[in-house]
């Protein structure tokens, strides 16, 4: 074969590839609000009669999974090939319905890492996942320690533990693990859009999903109360905690809108200044530095709640207990209002072109934390997943890793703003050129910070 004509079927061939390539991710139903499609290991979980959670499935089997505007649905495939085929896009309407094995709404999923709180973890990010059974259960089918997997927590209709209802999303082979990043990247973004969206209205039954159920101590009519608390994504329900179970009391989040307001454990800030020394005022003794509170402070009104001990009746004072049992009643809290806090601020831009031309405005300075963190994140957890299990050369991964970042930040960018010119506009000029995080300095700054922890 002479050179002119191996180059001419090289090109060829290399045309062939870069047309599969862009179809691989596309949908055959984008009338249907379907825009992109992947192919992974897939390991789900459902819940049976009993309440125990169980699988779908034996072991992790390859998925085809659509994205849509509001939901990402999982379907079953013949082809145990880890590629994606041109004929996985093609069937039908109803062949592909019969194909459907489980169709999750972004408005039930929980989004609890990332610098925001507004990204999938990966397994080993996820609070106690070596407590989920399911977790054992999808490891000893993958043994290679490059193994990565992501986890889609939901609510659904029916539960009584949130961790009975859990996908997993699995790639052991190292040469696609760059895809299950970008793949986490963009369904949690939609996932976060999605449920931004609901946050804008208050009536929406998204707010009505329950986050958690605890065992509280808080003040109610100025005295020492035992409740049962009940977190949702606008706001905390209390209960008597007797048999009878009867309404105290709601606390809005909408209380902390505003960016010099929001949820503290008490510990962080005790000697800050920022906790008033009548906190605890209600209780009939200042509970201890160590004991296991939350200081919500509002606009017009505070709340203290603290983690009750195993009678129900009094504050938990032990640090061992407190150390964990704090930190995810907090979380549990402190992710609505951060939705709730965007939004605001997204809000108050959009509609005040005073604050909006007003580079100083406290919009712009929770907006510039979301960009710095997001940003942060994807060295990180991102780019230390590439230096750690990619077999790519240093100079490789690391300019793949500026990479990463910069993306990150472009893409936060639209977010936070919902691509509305306007704010968009405000955000850039006051936010991103103000102090320069798209420039190199910064950008090599920030990746100096954390490369040394995984180079």
């Amino acid at each position: 074969m002479s050179r002119e004509n191996f180059i001419r079927i090289l090109f060829y061939f290399l045309c062939f590839f870069i047309f599969i390539s862009s179809v691989q991710s596309q949908c055959s139903l984008s009338r249907n609000g379907c825009d992109s499609r992947f192919k992974f290991k897939v390991y789900i979980t459902a819940v049976a009669k009993d309440g125990a959670a169980v699988s779908l499935v034996d072991k992790p089997e390859y998925k085809i999974i659509f994205l849509f505007t509001d939901r990402i649905v999982f379907y079953k495939t013949e082809d145990k090939s880890p590629m994606l085929s041109l004929d996985d896009s093609s069937h039908s309407q109803s062949k592909l319905e019969e194909s459907i094995e489980r169709v999750i709404y972004f408005g039930e999923v929980i989004l609890e890492c990332g610098g925001s709180k507004n990204k999938l973890c990966h397994v080993e990010q996820t609070p106690n996942y070596e407590k989920k059974p399911s977790f054992y259960e999808v490891r000893k089918y993958f043994p290679h320690p490059g193994t990565q997997c992501i986890i889609l927590p939901f609510f659904e209709s029916v539960y009584k533990d949130r961790d009975q209802k859990i996908v997993y999303i699995c790639e052991d082979s190292i040469s696609k693990i760059y895809n299950l990043i970008q793949f986490n990247n963009l369904i949690s973004r939609k996932i976060e859009r999605f449920q931004f969206l609901l946050s804008m209205d208050r009536y929406n039954t998204f707010h009505g999903i329950l986050r958690l159920t605890e065992k509280l101590i808080t003040v109610y009519n100025n005295q020492m109360v035992s409740v049962i608390g009940k977190i949702y994504n606008r706001k905390i329900i209390f209960l008597k905690n007797d048999k009878s179970k009867e309404y105290l009391f709601s606390y809005p989040f909408v209380q902390q809108s505003t960016q010099r307001t929001g949820a503290f454990i008490v510990k962080d800030i005790q000697g800050t200044g920022q906790l008033p020394s009548t906190w605890w005022e209600g209780f009939p003794d200042e509970p201890s530095p160590d004991s296991c509170c939350i200081y919500l402070k509002g606009d017009t009104e505070s709340l203290v709640i603290c983690q009750a001990d195993q009678t129900g009746t009094r504050v938990e004072s032990s640090p061992i207990v407190c150390a964990d049992k704090v930190k995810q009643i907090y979380k549990e809290i402190d992710i609505p209002i951060s939705n709730i806090k965007l939004y605001e601020a997204y809000y108050e831009l959009l509609v005040n072109p005073l604050k909006r031309n007003k580079c100083e405005s406290d919009e712009y300075v929770f907006m510039k934390k979301r960009l710095e963190d997001s940003a942060d994140y994807s060295i990180d957890q991102d780019c230390r997943t590439i230096m750690q299990y990619s077999s790519d050369t240093k100079e490789n991964k690391l300019e793949l890793c500026r990479k990463y970042y910069m993306d990150e930040l472009e893409l936060e960018i639209n977010q936070i703003t919902l691509s509305n010119f306007e704010v968009l506009k405000g955000v850039r000029n006051c936010v991103v050129d103000k102090f320069s995080l798209n420039s190199k300095s910064t950008l090599n700054g920030n990746f100096n910070i954390y490369k040394i922890f995984f180079t």
